[in-house]
């Protein structure tokens, strides 16, 4: 029998704009559709692969989309006057968006100028079902369209590159990283005396990703007990999420930002902190006196990554991690150092926010959802970073100290403590000019 062959053309744009990042590829198959002398029809496909890419971004991203499409679709039977359906190509969507895509579909490109399945012959074309409207059977002569999930219902291809139409919607899925299926299927009818012949076209199948928010746009509908990966406007930084046996959503990485990473000023619609009062996040130092009342951050161990492969992250001292906000500060006249209050700003994303800490804490409730230290290491992934100051890193390898909003007395913050050299977690007091790491949770109902 005649066959045919094409090749697959797949984009993939990564766009940097605000609160969206696009992932597309494209993948073609050709249908050969087949006028037997006996009046029997089959269709069949072929599929070949090429690549081209563009690339607009200010930071790199890592979103990632597939698609694969099987490779023959087979319409028999279908005797002159009569209407036939083919065998199901069957589309595989894959992605890592955690707010899913959408999957359209239409036909055309390349030599093929419009919708019909012609011949080389220039016989009388099957020509597709009117973009838009839909029918529950193929009644006019020489007319092809599609249905998917073994639907009964026809629908009309637009042509590919047609202004201002857009692609069929074959299907749009919210919160869906992973892989997916859809049946995607064609109809025909032939006229009584129509040529024999091979009748030919192509079909385009597009997956994109639907809108990924960055951090600060995250909706809690969107933080799953799947891990995802988002990203931190402020630095382009990636981060995963995931929402824990708490039932709260938890950065699992600790915070990396630091003043030479950042592509943007901090301010409150990107950082929790108060809009009238402003923040200059300070070059990394190396605390030679280490300070209460002005921000430190060292970024020594920024990218070290520990046993388990986690990343150490930016060190830094309560003045910096709560945005300048719990320091002593002449030209503000704020001074917290003995005022029993709970910090109301840091520097985690907007929305996001330090957890609350001491025996009653978030960090000791989520500890109290596991079993026993190792379960708790493994979902909420804390490395082991140790400690900042004056004399350098101290007790890396052994340690993971997470900074906390929750007063601990004069000078004193609370943290949390993994002690993996004696497999005990504990929340303490600690001094506020210490550098520590900082882990953000998402702001839920508060």
């Amino acid at each position: 029998m005649p066959g045919g062959f094409s090749f697959a053309k797949c984009l993939l744009f990564l766009e940097k704009s605000y609160g969206m990042i696009e992932d597309m590829k494209v993948k073609k198959i050709l249908l050969i559709l087949s006028m037997l002398v006996g009046g029997a029809v089959l269709v069949e496909g072929a599929m070949g692969l090429g690549y081209q890419s563009g690339v607009d971004v200010q930071f790199t991203f890592n979103p990632t989309l597939s698609v694969s499409v099987s490779d023959a679709i087979h319409l028999t039977n279908l005797a002159p006057g009569t209407a036939g359906v083919s065998d199901d190509v069957v589309i595989t969507v894959t992605t890592n968006s955690v707010s899913g895509y959408n999957l359209t579909a239409a036909a055309g490109g390349g030599t093929y100028l419009n919708t019909n399945l012609v011949n080389d012959l220039s016989d009388a074309p099957f020509t597709s079902i009117a973009v838009g409207s839909s029918v529950e059977e193929l009644v006019t002569d020489n007319t092809w369209g599609y249905t998917i999930d073994s639907g009964e219902t026809y629908s009309g291809l637009p042509y590919y590159d047609a202004e201002g139409v857009a692609w069929a919607l074959l299907r749009n899925t919210t919160n869906a990283s992973g892989s997916a299926t859809t049946n995607f299927a064609i109809g025909a009818r032939a006229a009584l005396g129509q040529v024999a012949g091979n009748y030919l076209n192509v079909i385009q199948f597009k997956a994109v990703t639907n809108v990924m928010p960055y951090m600060q746009d995250l909706s809690s509908s969107l933080c799953t007990s799947d891990a995802n990966v988002v990203y931190d406007i402020r630095d382009g930084e990636a981060y995963t999420i995931q929402r824990l046996a708490d039932g709260k959503c938890w950065m699992l990485e600790n915070l990396r930002l630091d003043a030479d990473s950042l592509i943007t000023t901090l301010n409150h619609t990107n950082t929790n902190m108060s809009a009238d009062r402003p923040f200059t996040l300070p070059e990394s130092s190396t605390w030679t006196n280490a300070r209460y009342e002005v921000a430190l951050v060292n970024t020594a161990s920024k990218a070290t990554t520990g046993a388990e492969g986690w990343k150490y992250g930016v060190y830094y001292n309560y003045c910096a991690a709560t945005a300048g906000t719990y320091c002593y500060d002449s030209t503000h006249g704020v001074d917290v150092t003995n005022t029993d209050i709970d910090a109301p700003y840091d520097i985690c994303p907007a929305g996001w926010r330090m957890p609350t800490g001491g025996a009653n804490g978030e960090l000791q409730n989520l500890y109290g959802q596991y079993s026993d230290l190792a379960e708790f290491q493994a979902a909420l992934k804390l490395p082991l970073a140790g400690s900042f100051y004056t004399s350098g890193a101290n007790l890396q390898g052994t340690n993971g100290f997470v900074w906390s909003s929750t007063y601990g007395g004069t000078n004193m913050m609370y943290r949390a403590n993994v002690n993996d050299s004696e497999s005990t977690f504990s929340n303490e007091a600690y001094a506020r000019d210490g550098g520590l790491t900082v882990r953000c949770l998402l702001k839920e109902n508060s």
